[in-house]
This record gives structure tokens, sequence and C-alpha cells, in this order.
């Protein structure tokens, strides 16, 4: 059974009240969702937060900044997530050093939201962040240099271990109109949907050859 956030419930409750009572719904909205700011669990002032900035009001990103300085690990993951649904683009030193933070679903979160922002001022933790053990932050920090058009750097990666940081690294030269990317495709990705076309004839032989030697196994049965 699906569980919903208290603040959630409460605002469902009072607005049948407010529409029985004939109170203006917006104003009463926005009463119960500065409450849920101030709620002792961080994911229902998470959710509040984020819902007050939906409606306009700037109060809501405070609360989800003071939660990635304070917040434990989970609560900050959770805010940087509805940072990047809100589509946060703005330059923030917070969220710059949680780019670098130990915990690696943090940092990575961090990256992901970095990546929305064509703000100079992320350049050397994206370029850092190729060199990053995660692979999705190596990931997530090629597709942020495409936003910075800074292709130099992003062709290190279509060299890398992991076949998806390849991939990210050329999607982000293709943005870039690199003919690089290019050559990766034709290089890297073409021999490979042969190789698997090759594949589902080998099966499809071996399948047709295994029935058709059960069939005689049967009729000489």
């Amino acid at each position: 059974m699906r569980h919903f956030p208290r603040y959630i419930i409460a605002l469902i409750v009072f607005m049948i009240v407010i529409i029985s009572c004939g109170v203006a719904p917006r104003d009463k909205a926005l009463s119960i969702l500065k409450e849920g700011i101030k709620d002792k669990s961080d994911i229902i002032r998470i959710n509040a937060a984020k819902a007050l900035i939906e409606t306009g009001d700037k109060e809501g990103y405070e609360v989800l900044y003071k939660i990635l300085q304070d917040g434990d690990n989970d609560a900050i993951v959770a805010a940087l997530g509805a940072l990047y649904t809100l589509k946060e683009q703005t330059y923030s030193p917070v969220l710059a050093k949680l780019s670098k933070n130990s915990e690696p679903l943090v940092r990575t979160e961090a990256v992901h939201l970095i990546t929305l922002s064509s703000d100079t001022g992320y350049k050397s933790i994206l370029t850092e962040g190729i060199n990053d053990r995660i692979a999705r932050v190596r990931r997530y920090s090629y597709q942020g240099l495409a936003n910075l058009n800074d292709a130099r750097p992003i062709m290190n990666g279509l060299k890398d271990d992991d076949p998806l940081v390849r991939i990210s690294a050329a999607k982000s030269l293709g943005m870039l109109g690199n003919d690089q990317a290019k050559n990766f495709i034709k290089k890297e990705m073409i021999p490979r949907i042969q190789i698997l076309k090759s594949g589902h004839r080998q099966f499809l032989a071996l399948l047709n050859w295994g029935i058709h030697r059960q069939f005689h196994t049967l009729k000489n049965f």
C-alpha cells in the first residue's frame, strides 16, 4: 500500500475544510506548505520546499540548500534530486563542495545537478570528475563539459574502460558537432551491432538444428 507524506495527507484534509468554509484554497495550501518546511522529517521538508518553489515561493530554496549543508547523506541526495527536478542552474559553493564528497552517491548526484548549469565556475570540477573512480560521475562530467563547449577533455572519454562512459563522451562531442564522435560510432558501435546481428543468426541456426534433431529422434523412436 502506498504511503503519502504527512503534509500531503494534511493538505487534502485541509482542502476539504477550506472548500466547506469558503477560505481561499491557495492561501491555505501555502500555509500548510509553510508548516511542512518546519517539519522534523527531512523528506517532508524537502517535498514541502519543492512544492513551495513550484508555486513561485523562493523560500523553498533556502530550505533545500540548508539541508545540503546540514542533512545526512540520504537527505542530501533527496534534496539534490529535488533541485535537479526543479532544473536549478545557479552556481553554488555548497554544490561545488558536495561534488567532492567522499560518499559516492552524494558526489554522483551533485555532479548530476551540475550538468544542468553552463556556469564556468564548475569547469574545474567537471574536469576532475572525468577521472573519478565512479563511472556515473565520469559520465555526468562529460555531459557537463558539453554544456561548457569544451571538447578537448571530452576526447579522453572515448578511451574510457566503461562502454557507457565512452558513449556519453561521444554523445557530448556530437552535441558540439565534433567529427570525432562520428568516427567513434563507426569504430565502436557499428561493429558491436554487427556482432549482435551475427550472434542472432547463429542462435537461430542452432535453434533450428536442435528442433530438426529432436524431430528426427522422435521419428525414429
